[in-house]
């Protein structure tokens, strides 16, 4: 009945009829911290109805026979790609201390290392993977330290550029910095993490550049974090630049104006080699602008 509502919403169909749009799905299409796999009672009917209203009638193909999973193109074929998405699936394969699960992680892999005219590739995960979201809840990537470990290693280990995180869920907005020094030299890899637009507002404990996850032995640094309520993300993409911006919307502005968006912070991040010489590194930094 909730899709049912969504998808005929005058203000929904306006929306996916003039911004091409894919969807994955997370926790509130089950219950909230959904981490139960596909064992729950609710899992099937729940997939059914996502299914049904949101991935049949707007995803690409699943990636495998049976998967939610899947990879988006921007722009769409037969045009030469610009940016491809790895749209991971975080809930139907999480079980003990797996998140992804073995299948999901040597599929992302194969894609990673799979040669591509595409400039950009994003990871797309809705939960975070930077310490910092272990601060506001439970559900995000800080559980699985292992699997965490192994996939951060695997995305610098192959050799690609132009590699992005892009995460949610954690009730704020932030830019992330993932490090590690790898045989190939100094390796970053930049987190975008963008809010549910309509969630309730959560706070980090302590300055947000103190959850560094030193101690269970990563390399993080937070750039930037706002928390509020209706914030967002873009990113507008050419062949060698990513131009990040993190906004606040407010339905109703100063003086009564209507749908009021504010620019709370922005970035340029060069296309670059996720590992660097350090003189490398130096010249590709991102740029605030």
């Amino acid at each position: 009945r909730q899709y049912q509502l969504l998808v005929t919403d005058s203000h929904f169909d306006k929306f996916v009829k003039q911004v091409p749009s894919v969807f994955t799905w997370d926790d509130h299409e089950l219950f909230d911290n959904y981490r139960e796999g596909m064992e729950h009672i609710y899992y099937t009917r729940a997939r059914d109805a996502f299914e049904k209203h949101l991935a049949t009638p707007f995803n690409p193909t699943p990636y495998r026979e049976g998967v939610l999973y899947f990879v988006h193109q921007l722009p769409a074929l037969p045009a030469e790609p610009l940016a491809q998405f790895f749209v991971l699936d975080g809930r139907s394969h999480r079980s003990g201390d797996e998140l992804l699960g073995e299948q999901q992680i040597q599929d992302l892999q194969v894609w990673l290392t799979s040669p591509s005219s595409a400039r950009w590739r994003f990871i797309v995960s809705s939960t975070m993977f930077a310490e910092v979201a272990s601060s506001v809840g439970s559900d995000n990537w800080s559980l699985y330290v292992e699997e965490k470990r192994r996939v951060l290693g695997l995305i610098f280990d192959s050799g690609v550029d132009g590699v992005v995180l892009l995460t949610g869920d954690a009730h704020f907005v932030a830019l992330i910095e993932h490090r590690s020094t790898r045989a190939t030299g100094s390796c970053t890899l930049v987190e975008l993490a963008s809010s549910p637009l309509a969630s309730v507002p959560l706070t980090p404990k302590g300055d947000p550049k103190s959850h560094t996850g030193h101690q269970r032995g990563f390399d993080e640094k937070v750039m930037f974090l706002q928390t509020g309520s209706n914030l967002y993300a873009t990113v507008r993409l050419d062949k060698t630049t990513a131009a990040v911006r993190f906004w606040k919307f407010e339905e109703r502005g100063p003086g009564g104006h209507i749908g009021v968006e504010t620019l709370l912070h922005e970035v340029e991040l060069p296309r670059r080699p996720l590992c660097e010489t350090p003189v490398d590194r130096f010249h590709n930094a991102p740029r605030e602008l």
